[in-house]
């Protein structure tokens, strides 16, 4: 059995903060999400 290892780098989009603090003070969820950019971070290799 082989385990591993994903990463993911998270990064607000540009011009998003106001948007984000609004979406968290109104507990919007799908608009917080909208908010961020998800990028999975790949190596030489990963064993799965």
């Amino acid at each position: 059995m082989a385990i591993g290892t994903l990463a993911y780098k998270v990064s607000l989009k540009p011009r998003m903060k106001w948007l984000l603090v609004l979406s968290a003070l109104l507990h919007w969820d799908w608009l917080t999400n909208k908010c961020f950019t998800y990028e999975l971070i790949t190596g030489d290799s990963v064993e799965l």
